[in-house]
């Protein structure tokens, strides 16, 4: 006989299937984020125990009386279920691509259309070899963050060991990111040009700076970090761009560090962590849309905030999934193999999306906690 909860998971699993369009990847994303509720939400019970047995617990302080041992780490499993479904959707985001060629009917046309298939492919102009990186390396990431977050449960990590290894975890993103974009310039803000004593001077001597910097750089590594001049026009007018160069490429890996430590940091009382990754995940997911349904925007930033909303609806999924267990009283914890997956979320997403300056405004109680919480985490207080 069906329980109540099951027969909603099975309403759940109906629905996502019948979501599931290969032509819409928005719309199979919330298809897949579905699925990633029930399937997050019906492992985390089954496998809490196993978890318990091999020493994976720790006791509730939250609760009144006696503290109770119930299972940590629980934040592999949405971490796991999010990268098994990410997977599983490739051949949706990129099915119009796939089945671009309609069915031939004889062998003449077959051999014309494939020929001009394969000429399409080497041009690089029928299927997005780039948007398909991004992704991947997106995904790369967030494995590399999840097996990050697993040691620091299983082996207690120090702080001053593992603050800044989510910089490794990134290198993909930056390394796709240099060579898909590669935009390193942002728009000075316009009271700095205007209202502030000797701001054009400061710009033009910070100016100056970077790009000694950049020279430095190039004449070791070879590379070059400025935008194209086909990338962006810059203009003496409003508004004035600075190229930061490698300095943005340090940006992005600080954002990369910071995303997941901020998580990591405000921590502590049961369906927090969960809870703020869903209130931030929402947000993010509202600003996506916001572009996704604009009829003014350009080619470019619709991509870029599609993969970003296909790399947060699943999340969100997952999430919800695990806080049904994480919410006061808590029945299980999600140790900082959650805070650290959550939080690299957010970094792909503002590196992949081109949004990597709103994230910081998306993160501002982080940020916030974050300066409160430095002389705990640095040195000069002992951590409670």
């Amino acid at each position: 006989m069906f329980s109540v909860s099951r027969l909603v998971n099975w309403s759940i699993v109906a629905v996502a299937i019948a979501l599931v369009q290969p032509n819409n990847p928005l719309q199979t994303s919330v298809a897949f984020g579905a699925l990633g509720y029930v399937v997050t939400q019906a492992l985390v019970p089954r496998l809490q125990h196993s978890f318990i047995k091999i020493g994976l617990k720790g006791k509730d302080m939250s609760k009144r009386g006696d503290p109770i041992e119930i299972a940590e780490s629980m934040g592999v499993i949405p971490a796991v279920t999010y990268m098994m479904l990410m997977f599983l959707l490739i051949p949706f985001i990129f099915f119009k691509y796939l089945v671009s060629f309609s069915s031939l009917s004889n062998d003449s046309q077959m051999t014309s259309n494939y020929s001009d298939q394969y000429s399409a492919v080497t041009n690089n102009r029928l299927f997005p070899h780039n948007k398909l990186s991004e992704f991947l390396s997106g995904l790369l990431s967030l494995q590399s963050i999840t097996l990050l977050g697993l040691f620091d449960d299983l082996f207690d990590i120090r702080w001053r060991h593992k603050f800044f290894m989510p910089a490794i975890a990134c290198v993909p993103l930056l390394i796709v990111y240099y060579v898909d974009f590669s935009v390193t310039s942002v728009v000075v803000p316009t009271f700095i040009q205007h209202k502030i004593i000797y701001g054009p001077q400061m710009i033009s001597i910070l100016n100056w700076a970077i790009r000694q910097g950049n020279h430095i750089v190039t004449y070791i590594t070879g590379l070059s970090f400025s935008t194209l001049v086909t990338d962006y026009s810059v203009t003496t007018s409003d508004p004035l761009l600075l190229d930061l160069g490698i300095f943005y490429y340090a940006y992005m890996a600080s954002i990369s560090i910071f995303s997941p430590n901020a998580i990591n940091i405000l921590a502590g009382i049961n369906g927090l962590e969960v809870g703020q990754s869903v209130v931030l995940a929402v947000i993010f997911l509202i600003n996506d849309l916001c572009y996704l349904f604009s009829s003014s925007v350009s080619q470019a930033a619709y991509d870029s905030h599609l993969l970003s909303a296909i790399f947060i609806i699943p999340f969100i999924g997952v999430s919800f999934g695990l806080l049904k267990y994480n919410w006061y009283p808590a029945k299980v914890f999600v140790g900082d193999t959650y805070c650290y997956f959550s939080g690299m979320v957010f970094a792909v997403v503002g590196i992949l999306g081109h949004f990597s300056k709103t994230l910081l405004i998306f993160l501002l109680p982080q940020i916030i906690n974050f300066i409160y919480s430095a002389p705990q985490i640095f040195g000069p207080c002992a951590v409670p």
